[in-house]
């Protein structure tokens, strides 16, 4: 008679773990566009010559670059906030 171990699960795989964190960073990124979008509503244009749709579309790009080197370095933390609440809710299903 041969007994075996039972093979153990991890609840979430590493593999999801790493989904997981990329979801939370990009999460993160859409809040801090739409956060630097809002500060850049309240800055006046009171120059010389109007702003161009040229110019609001590559100030757009801008904004979503911004918010993606800011989530990227994690220096805000609502990604790493979001990331270690949802392990918790699927480990502890």
């Amino acid at each position: 008679m041969k007994i075996e171990a039972p093979v153990v699960t991890p609840a979430v795989s590493e593999k999801d773990k790493a989904g997981l964190q990329a979801v939370s960073r990009q999460f993160e990124s859409l809040l801090v566009n739409q956060l630097v979008k809002t500060m850049r509503e309240t800055v006046g244009h009171d120059g010389v010559i109007p702003q161009g749709q040229a110019e609001k579309v590559y100030q757009s790009m801008l904004d979503t670059e911004y918010a993606k080197q800011i989530s990227e370095t994690g220096s805000m933390g609502l990604g790493d906030m979001l990331y270690r609440h949802m392990l918790q809710t699927l480990e502890g299903q």
